[in-house]
């Protein structure tokens, strides 16, 4: 099964709030409006590992006690979903669904009471009763047990210091129950968090012989009796559940229409996070997501892209973003319809929220432009997008699969002169006249921060000055490397330099052939050239070695060394994993040639077991 295709399903069972339930080689598949005995064309919406969800495109085979529908708007609107079946069958489905919803409340043994229905069968309300006892011992409380057993355990604990766990077992039959305190056990290099609840393996086994991890330890203590707290309690508990399953149901039904963007109106402020309403469901957009400067207040329209849903957020589950990425690149979804049918492809996007984005776009179709189909006529779609990003321009650049193409594209609108890839080190040099060095930067590095954000690139911009000193110094340390390493004299150095060499490795290693195109050398030359770069190499390795050979294990072993840097560290006397902690940043970096990011997590993570080895 594939999102986007459609398939021939059967509708077998029917949940709250009227999502037909089908299968289709054993994969659980939600259609909303579907009810059973229908057979359906659908289009698959949302694809997962455990289920699918669809829509209906056309009804094959329909229900023969179909009645006409009153309303002149119904399946369009969204709302009452069985009008155009008899009103007996309405209350049978809708019985259905109520019982389904109390028992993902894990509320069982219930007895249901008939609907009341409506002399009105049309624009209407029905009534709904429940009783969570038996009628007639005077409706005690014998149903419902598992809140109850909640309830009288949340009960007991008040009369407990700390953060005990309590158990409740009520017998259903004679409505006796008993009381016990636990301890779970755990195991003994993990140690006790939470002494009142908790058990060592160690000392449980002296208890419990053969007990392991993870099971519970019970001692039975005095039962509290229920009296009038006690059964308030419980009523609150019971009506609790029904709020969360329905508040699980509103967000299932959210979540149902695939929607990857948040609208709603701004509700409330929370600690400073905006809470936006959408109908009946909430979401959370934290301060740290949002759009810089831009200021909400209660009623302000508010969109963002939906993140993630956490179910233990208080009444604002879903957590939404206006600053990340997905947001841009789906409203660009939105707004080109191009992408959506596969013929544009939005590669990679990088933004400074609330200033200046660049996206990278691909078109899998040669009739269509990518930039100019982004932009739209006028520049419509590409506005629509920075409106609602209150005013952030985007770039829009076409992605090649040659780095340098894309980064020239990339740093538009400089105009690039030239550009230098060095693939072992991830970067460019790119070279700029004097009157684009300005533009390629950007005010405080935007326009490059932002391209190489993009591209994955490590970008450096200079001036032709600053590249051709760049470019002497390289040379002049290659020739004398060669002049050092493979006692040649400056000469012969300079000819390996002008034909590209720059390291004993590719002395060393590159093949013999290509040695031999060039004019000033002969076989003998050649072979004596790379066994002198093969000796050197090794004798640095050797050299390399013994230099590090007072460093510690611990530092070797530091995520994020690597054995060049270990070396680097080892000639500037850092031989320990706390003298690499103590050390500064801007030290590090005059150490190993590193950036400053890259230092400072170094650092960090050198620092790591001051904060962990004694909670251990």
């Amino acid at each position: 099964m594939r999102k986007g295709k459609e398939y021939e399903l059967n509708i077998e069972e029917i949940e709250f709030p009227s999502v037909g339930i089908a299968y289709h080689e054993g994969l659980k598949v939600y259609v909303k409006h579907g009810i059973p005995g229908q057979k359906v064309l659908a289009r698959i919406t949302t694809k997962k590992k455990d289920h699918a969800k669809g829509k209906i495109i056309e009804v094959l085979e329909d229900l023969p006690y179909k009645i006409e529908a009153k309303c002149p708007v119904f399946g369009q609107c969204g709302g009452c979903a069985h009008q155009d079946i008899p009103y007996e069958k309405q209350l049978e489905i809708k019985q259905h669904e109520i019982k389904e919803l109390f028992k993902k409340a894990n509320l069982y043994g219930f007895e249901f009471l008939p609907i009341e229905g409506s002399p009105k069968q049309y624009e209407y309300r029905n009534k709904m009763e429940f009783t969570f006892g038996d009628l007639e011992k005077g409706g005690e409380l014998t149903l419902g047990m598992g809140a109850v057993e909640l309830a009288l355990a949340q009960a007991t604990k008040k009369l407990y210091e700390g953060e005990v766990d309590i158990r409740v077992a009520i017998d259903r039959d004679s409505g006796d129950y008993d009381t016990f305190r636990r301890w779970v056990v755990v195991s003994d290099d993990a140690g006790l968090q939470n002494p009142e609840a908790e058990e060592m393996l160690m000392d449980a086994e002296d208890r419990v012989p053969g007990i392991q991890v993870g099971e519970f330890i019970e001692e039975q203590i005095e039962s509290v009796p229920i009296g009038r707290i006690g059964a308030m309690t419980a009523k609150q508990v019971i009506l609790q559940k029904i709020r969360d399953a329905e508040r699980e149901m509103l967000l299932n039904e959210f979540m149902a229409r695939g929607e990857k963007i948040f609208t709603g109106t701004v509700k409330r402020m929370d600690k400073g996070d905006i809470i936006v309403e959408s109908g009946r469901v909430e979401g959370r957009l934290r301060r740290s997501e949002m759009i810089p400067k831009e200021n909400l207040r209660n009623g302000d329209r508010v969109r963002a892209m939906i993140m993630e849903v956490d179910l233990t957020l208080r009444g604002a589950p879903i957590v939404l973003a206006g600053s990340a990425r997905e947001f841009m690149i789906e409203l660009f979804r939105n707004e080109v319809p191009e992408i959506e049918q596969g013929l544009l492809e939005i590669k990679s996007c990088a933004r400074d929220p609330g200033s200046r984005a660049k996206i990278a776009v691909i078109s899998h179709d040669k009739r269509v432009d990518p930039i100019g189909t982004c932009v739209g006529v006028r520049g419509t779609r590409v506005n629509a997008v920075t409106t609602e990003l209150a005013g952030e321009r985007v770039d829009i650049v076409l992605w090649s699969e040659d780095p340098a193409q894309f980064v020239i594209g990339a740093l538009a609108p400089a105009n690039v002169c030239s550009i230098a890839v060095d693939e072992e080190k991830h970067a460019m040099d790119v070279v700029v006249d004097e009157e684009n060095l300005a533009i390629a930067i950007g005010r405080g590095g935007q326009n490059v921060r932002l391209a190489s954000d993009l591209t994955g690139w490590k970008i450096n911009i200079m001036d032709a000055a600053e590249s051709a000193q760049k470019q002497a110094e390289e040379t002049d340390s290659a020739r004398k490397l060669f002049v050092e390493k493979l006692d040649v004299d400056e000469e012969l150095a300079g000819i390996l330099v002008d034909e590209g060499f720059s390291s004993l490795e590719e002395v060393a290693y590159v093949p013999l052939s290509e040695m031999l195109e060039i004019e000033a050398f002969d076989e003998e030359t050649v072979t004596e050239l790379r066994a002198r770069a093969k000796d050197a190499l090794l004798t640095m390795e050797i050299a390399q070695e013994e230099s590090v050979s007072g460093v510690s294990q611990e530092l070797r072993d530091l995520e994020g060394l690597t054995p060049e840097l270990v070396a680097k560290l080892a000639a500037g006397g850092v031989l320990t994993r706390d003298d690499l902690a103590d050390l500064a940043i801007d030290e590090l970096t005059e150490l190993t040639g590193q950036t400053e990011d890259e230092a400072k997590a170094l650092i960090m993570k050198a620092r790591e077991h001051w904060f962990t080895d004694g909670q251990e």
